[in-house]
């Protein structure tokens, strides 16, 4: 794990972006079309670093800008792309490693900084595995840290919570994550009464009856016995409601 350290720049301009190898403002350069993981296509400016290099102040020497060397650019988000050097990981010649380490490319003061850490942990601890002697070997616990981070990627806040794995039929070790059945009863029971105050507002809107209808239907394949629970709770204090809303999904279906 490399341990983040909050960077600063000098004459620090809110509304632009900064180099992760060099800090220099980025500008911008043209326009270009990219996928997004739905496949849709986007246009984006062309952000680019207009440093050739830097000094370094971990060596003390002028560098040449990582950015420069393998021809990035970023878009408005501040995603980093790169084709050459992505040609380079495959044939395994080097790494790019910006000033938060390798795989941290998102440009400083953007929304991909902030996504880099409080999502995906770049570089950050995410895990630590306890021995499952703590559950008697039915369940494997782990610590899970969580960060709150900023555009700048600095780390805000760190918190944990404590999970669980349990053995997964027809696979070795343990590998499926496991939820506490209350837990899942508060937030079944939760989301349900959440549904219901969107269908009061709006009785007649489309959405909030299909939603509820859902609510209320009995999934056969489901057995487990927190569900039943639930299923429980919802026909013994909404059985009215439960007929209202099958009449109501029985007209729109009818139209």
């Amino acid at each position: 794990m490399i341990r983040r350290k909050n960077v600063v720049i000098k004459d620090f301009d809110e509304k632009a972006m900064y180099c992760p190898s060099c800090l220099s403002k980025l500008e911008a350069k043209g326009y270009f079309q990219y996928n997004d993981v739905c496949g849709s296509s986007i246009g984006s400016t062309k952000w680019m670093c207009p440093s050739k290099g830097f000094l370094n102040p971990k060596t003390g020497k002028f560098e040449q800008c990582l950015c420069n060397k393998y021809e990035t650019f970023w878009n408005d988000d501040g995603d980093f792309f790169s084709g050459r050097a992505y040609r380079w990981y495959e044939k395994g010649y080097t790494k790019i490693e910006f000033i938060h380490g390798p795989d941290t490319y998102a440009a400083f003061n953007s929304f991909a900084k902030d996504v880099e850490v409080s999502i995906y942990g770049k570089n950050l601890k995410r895990k630590i595995y306890l021995h499952p002697a703590l559950c008697l070997w039915v369940l494997r616990p782990f610590i899970e840290f969580q960060y709150k981070s900023n555009p700048m990627g600095d780390i805000l806040k760190r918190t944990w919570k404590i999970q669980f794995l349990k053995k997964s039929s027809g696979m070795q070790g343990y590998c499926v994550l496991w939820v506490n059945p209350f837990r899942m009863i508060k937030f079944c029971i939760k989301n349900f009464n959440r549904e219901i105050e969107h269908y009061k507002k709006h009785p007649d809107n489309k959405y909030a009856i299909q939603t509820l209808y859902r609510e209320f239907e009995e999934e056969k394949w489901d057995k487990r016995w927190w569900r039943k629970v639930v299923r429980v709770y919802q026909h013994l204090f909404y059985f009215q409601l439960r007929k209202k809303i099958q009449k109501k999904n029985e007209k729109l279906l009818n139209k």
